[in-house]
């Protein structure tokens, strides 16, 4: 009996333990929340991404491929630090804003070597359409620690 109280106690005192919130955002519309330095902090990030693999993304973008979940944790009230996704993020921002043209497509042969104003509407708005699942993770002064072991982990590929 001691031990399940035990096991009660600890469970409400957890450091271990996470609370988080889920939405689906339209990407673009997450992009430009993100272009925002007041709300997701890219800490002036450069992303590490060529040409090339981020024409493979927005390629990607176009067919509808199922992306990986964006993981934010909130660093202050309502300010979010990029776990996952930043990479993804700031190349379709990179599109956007006309940073590169695209390269080594293989399905839409035809858009290679156009940048974002130079392609047909119609094929912005199945980009414009897709969707983005967030997972936000709350702060607090408890579990910091285990966000960034799970920070470490995503990163390095602990849980793929």
């Amino acid at each position: 009996m001691d031990k399940n109280i035990n096991i009660n106690v600890e469970i409400q005192n957890s450091e271990n333990f996470l609370m988080q919130e889920h939405a689906y955002f339209n990407f673009t519309h997450f992009v430009e929340m993100a272009k925002e330095k007041n709300y997701i902090n890219y800490r002036d990030y450069e992303s590490t991404w060529s040409d090339f693999k981020k024409s493979r993304f927005i390629e990607s973008l176009i067919l509808n491929v199922p992306l990986p979940s964006i993981i934010v944790y909130e660093s202050s009230y309502n300010i979010y630090e990029f776990i996952t996704g930043i990479n993804r993020t700031k190349s379709f921002q990179d599109f956007l804003d006309d940073k590169f043209t695209l390269t080594g497509l293989n399905y839409w042969k035809v858009l290679n070597g156009k940048s974002y104003s130079q392609i047909e509407d119609t094929v912005l708005h199945r980009i414009a359409r897709k969707q983005i699942h967030w997972i936000s993770i709350h702060n607090n002064s408890q579990n910091s620690k285990l966000i960034r072991k799970i920070a470490t982990d995503l990163l390095t590929s602990h849980f793929h």
